[in-house]
């Protein structure tokens, strides 16, 4: 039998703010040129990725100037896109500028899947509102065990809190808290091939739930944050990766832009 391979480009955290403001106000930050590169790499690469995931952290306030911003950019893709939502996005903004992005499962989260590939995407939405940590909450999480009950087709889940450790200990207290049923779903069905996840800048991966966990790097600069949860940032390339999804497995690349 003959599989059909895909390729899916996955950006994150790109923090766009307002056109003519700067992310945390440093001239140097960037951000909207930085995905603006990564546009550009993307729809220069060879093979063409069949889609692009952005795993939240669009906006760096959730503004709607800011994704406008983001959307002005974003539509330069000549791929499709899909969306969720970080700790720093408002979805009631969000939708109100993407209005042709109606995957959503519903008003109130961010979740979708996407079917007519030959992998099957499950993106949760892990934002709790007002808060930098994660959760799925049982109403996701009923949601994805249903999804996930339906066939044993091949299954690639994105989000942007990470349910992992990583090495910056304040990233650790914000992840993906109280993820223990979600590593059982996760351990309980073998279809799922792994997990792509944003949230701390940095590229990270590890195994959860006897699957592969990648921690993707973000578009926006690489930042630290202190004890005293003060943000400072460390300039660095802008990134998004690209993963070549085979039948039974998949491989991951980090780009440069």
């Amino acid at each position: 039998m003959m599989h059909e391979d895909i390729l899916i480009a996955h950006i994150t955290d790109t923090h766009i703010v307002g056109k003519g403001l700067n992310w945390m106000g440093l001239s140097s930050s960037n951000t909207d040129a930085r995905l603006e590169a990564v546009v550009k790499h993307i729809n220069s690469l060879s093979p063409r990725p069949n889609i692009v995931i952005h795993t939240g952290d669009i906006s760096d306030n959730g503004d709607v100037a800011s994704y406008l911003h983001a959307q002005e950019l974003l539509d330069k893709l000549n791929i499709k896109y899909y969306l969720t939502c970080g700790n720093h996005d408002n979805f009631s903004n969000l939708k109100q500028v993407f209005t042709l992005h109606n995957y959503f499962l519903n008003e109130t989260f961010a979740c979708y899947v996407i079917e007519n590939l030959p992998v099957r995407i499950v993106v949760l939405d892990s934002q709790v509102c007002g808060e930098d940590v994660g959760m799925i909450c049982t109403e996701r999480m009923k949601w994805l065990i249903e999804i996930l009950s339906t066939s044993k087709k091949k299954t690639l889940i994105f989000l942007h809190h990470f349910p992992i450790k990583v090495k910056d200990k304040i990233f650790n207290e914000i992840n993906l808290l109280e993820n223990q049923e979600f590593e059982l779903i996760i351990s309980k069905y073998d279809n799922i091939l792994g997990i792509f996840c944003g949230h701390s800048h940095y590229g990270a991966s590890s195994i959860y739930g006897g699957k592969i966990c990648w921690v993707g790097p973000s578009t926006a600069p690489v930042h630290v944050i202190k004890s005293s949860r003060e943000p400072l940032y460390r300039d660095s390339l802008s990134h998004h990766r690209t993963s070549d999804v085979a039948y039974g497995g998949f491989a991951v690349m980090f780009t440069k832009s």
